[in-house]
């Protein structure tokens, strides 16, 4: 039987998921051994991962690295303080521990290894997708032995959330036929970010999606949450008598990974205690879960603004959202739920079950469902010529988002597009998150990724189609009246005229 597999590569932990069926293969290590996504680089530029890190989660060591998979997204690219090593070379070796550790339990089970993987990506800007596109290549470049590479597909972590929870409110209701659509706005507050989606899954002829909007918020995260309790930690010790204001990072580490422990302990209790380490004197800290939410009060006020802002776009766009859906480790948060519920109005509001695995789960579904067939993240499209200058520019969509890759588009009438008066031919290629559109839209709803211009001869007809190929590489041809062929792909240089081709 096939088996449906995903890693979601969290700050502090993996979640991996493999399907087979209906039920989730005992392959699945995390209830056992959680299977940690931190690292640490030696001196000597090896990297150390998972439990090999453990021991220097609390050193204050500037080599420990976590939430890798963030720092990418965000543009980030060397370790600070580490030269030569990279977060995609973190990202690259927690990929491989991942396949090591649960490679061990299929082959033990009489499977083969892992060849085929979806792996999760947060909600990014268009301005991004080179970056999700470079992990996405560096995770394909790990060899899975006998002379094969990884085979690896993409999916946003929201929509993971959206099909999982497709997936249960088909069980629960399956007396009554299954649901073919269904909308919510998912609220995935990890440790290091909230993202807010307004998103639509989907249940025909296997799972897809529509990301409707997304937004990231950095102010409001579990992170955020431990900032609090530790300047809480602070001021009690203070008033002991303790001094706080030159402690080590050691003494600092051990503070953050004692207000992790208050955080989840407060989700169960109403009231949770932690003994610190300050040179060798063991001091017990104790936190209300009342006292917990006046610290995070001001910041939950802020995420909930998100919410309001999804369902106002749902609004405008006439989407009716059938729920909202609390996923990510910080909805265990009993307050969470509490807060969001205030804004929701007549939405109704729950948990998903099991909040930590939400995003993995829904993306082995969504893997055993494709069979990890490579689909596009972004619509794109050609800007339309003879409007240069004028206050509207306009973009013709070509490639519809969620496309089976690799794709062509056909070959657009040349009396589309022509050189201009000076024998110059320009355009721009852009992209944007929403609805595939048959019309002209305009450019302000697009995010443009490269311009393409190159000399022929006076008001000449331009022929033009586009492709993209497996590595999510957009690539735009032209071949001119007079045979000159010319192209240009989304992986160039911003300022890289179209090469003529030979």
């Amino acid at each position: 039987m096939p088996l449906g597999i995903a890693f979601d590569i969290g700050a502090y932990e993996c979640k991996a998921a493999l399907l087979r069926g209906e039920e989730f293969d005992a392959a699945k290590l995390d209830q056992e051994v959680p299977l940690l996504s931190v690292a640490y680089v030696e001196s000597n530029g090896n990297i150390l991962v998972g439990q090999k890190a453990k021991p220097y989660i609390e050193s204050g060591s500037d080599r420990v690295v976590v939430n890798a998979k963030r720092r990418i997204v965000e543009g980030k690219k060397n370790l600070p303080n580490v030269p030569g090593v990279t977060y995609i070379d973190i990202y690259v070796a927690l990929i491989k521990e991942t396949l090591e550790t649960h490679n061990k339990r299929l082959l033990a089970n009489g499977d083969g290894a892992i060849e085929k993987i979806v792996l999760t990506v947060p909600s990014f800007p268009e301005d991004r997708s080179e970056v999700i596109a470079e992990m996405k290549r560096a995770a394909e470049s790990i060899d899975i032995g006998n002379g094969k590479k990884l085979s690896v597909d993409l999916l946003v972590e929201p929509a993971g959330v959206g099909i999982q929870n497709l997936y249960l409110l088909n069980r629960e209701n399956s007396s009554d036929g299954h649901c073919k659509k269904h909308t919510q706005i998912i609220y995935d507050l990890g440790h290091s970010t909230l993202d807010v989606a307004l998103i639509t899954s989907y249940n025909r002829d296997g799972l897809s999606y529509e990301l409707h909007s997304f937004r990231a918020d950095d102010e409001t995260f579990c992170e955020y949450f431990d900032i609090r309790i530790v300047e809480e930690m602070k001021r009690s010790l203070s008033e002991r008598g303790y001094n706080v204001e030159n402690l080590s990072r050691r003494e600092q580490a051990i503070m953050f990974n004692r207000a992790r422990g208050i955080k989840h302990g407060l989700s169960i209790d109403e009231v949770c205690t932690e003994t610190i380490d300050l040179d060798e004197d063991y001091v017990d800290f104790t936190l209300t879960r009342e006292r917990f939410e006046e610290l995070i009060s001001v910041c939950l006020r802020n995420s909930a603004s998100l919410v309001q802002e999804a369902l106002e776009i749902a609004e405008e766009k006439n989407i009716h959202v059938d729920e909202i859906v609390l996923a990510g480790g910080g909805s265990k948060i009993p307050f969470v739920e509490k807060y969001i519920k205030e804004v929701a109005g007549s939405v109704p509001v729950r948990c998903s079950l099991r909040p930590v695995d939400a995003v993995s789960f829904g993306a082995a579904r969504y893997a055993l469902s494709r069979n990890l067939t490579q689909k596009s993240l972004f619509t794109y499209g050609i800007e339309l010529p003879g409007i240069r200058g004028e206050l509207e520019r306009r973009v013709l969509p070509l490639i519809p988002s969620d496309t089976q890759l690799p794709y062509r588009t056909q070959k657009l009438s040349e009396t589309q597009f022509t050189c201009d008066a000076d024998g110059v031919f320009r355009t721009a290629l852009y992209s944007y998150a929403g609805k595939f559109e048959n019309s002209p839209v305009a450019e302000d709803k697009c995010k443009q990724v490269r311009c393409m211009s190159f000399e022929s001869a006076p008001n000449k007809p331009v022929d033009l189609f586009m492709e993209i190929d497996e590595e999510h590489c957009v690539k735009v041809f032209c071949e001119t009246s007079e045979g000159d062929k010319y192209v240009m792909t989304s992986f160039d240089a911003a300022d890289e005229r179209a090469r003529k081709e030979k």
